[in-house]
């Protein structure tokens, strides 16, 4: 069985929203108001419109800009495993939405894992510009955060490079869900099915036993599925925090010694 891991609600993106935005607003230059550079301010120029560009040229509201980066990314961090529950609101839609949605939601859920891969990157890196900004030691782990993510969420990150390229030979799962699609023969669909389950178990990433009949491991992998997601969206979570923290050690370390 997949163990039950911590859930990422909504107070927990908001925790580290504030955190980000509490390491700011501690620097030396807060409530200075500064001249940005030009590359700085295509940086703001990406999130806000372009009439309220001038609102955040302080470096007392610059912080909180960083905390709406955050939040969002920490928002599509917890919704993500919606992308595995969608499917238990469609049990009585007409068979022709059902079955579109069971092949939209297999590429939504790979598409939101890179989304949040290169989002919250974006944002590790507009966190350490405004450190400096503001007058804060602080390094960039944008880098560090896609390199362990890659690693971390490699199975998905794959998933989605061969649903994009129509070269790439399709994953197992993959092949049920064109099956599922294609008005094949049940049997053919569950064979297909126990043959994903005893690949994922024997990888590791469906840690489910591989013994008993189809219709167990049926009812198995639609108990654990959305576990899956949510665990995901702790390591998710947890990397993210991890970078946040790391950006600013270097004055947790300096206030330690002070």
């Amino acid at each position: 069985m997949v163990e039950v891991g911590k859930i990422v609600d909504s107070e927990a993106v908001t925790s580290l929203a504030n955190y980000a935005v509490y390491c700011l607003i501690s620097g030396p230059k807060n409530g200075v108001t500064f001249a940005p550079s030009t590359s700085f301010k295509r940086e703001i120029a990406k999130r806000v419109t372009p009439k309220s560009i001038p609102e955040w040229n302080s470096s007392d509201r610059l912080p909180f800009l960083v905390g709406l980066e955050v939040a969002n990314v920490g928002d599509r961090i917890r919704l993500y495993p919606m992308t595995a529950r969608y499917r238990e609101h469609m049990n009585h839609a007409p068979k022709e939405m059902f079955l579109a949605w069971q092949l939209h939601s297999h590429e939504l859920r790979h598409n939101e894992v890179y989304t949040i891969l290169q989002r919250g990157s974006k944002s590790l890196h507009f966190l350490y510009l405004v450190a400096q900004e503001v007058g804060i030691a602080a390094s960039d782990f944008s880098k560090n955060f896609e390199k362990e993510f890659r690693k971390r969420l490699e199975r998905r990150l794959r998933e989605r490079h061969r649903l994009v390229h129509a070269h790439e030979r399709p994953s197992l799962t993959s092949r049920v869900v064109d099956l599922m699609n294609s008005g094949s023969d049940k049997r053919d669909i569950q064979d297909a099915i126990v043959e994903v389950f005893t690949t994922l178990s024997k990888s590791g990433s469906f840690p489910s036993a591989v013994s008993g009949t189809t219709d167990e491991l049926i009812t198995d992998f639609k108990n654990q599925y959305a576990k899956i997601a949510d665990l995901e969206a702790w390591k998710m979570y947890e990397l993210y925090g991890e970078s946040i923290a790391n950006t600013f050690i270097s004055t947790s370390q300096e206030r330690e010694r002070n």
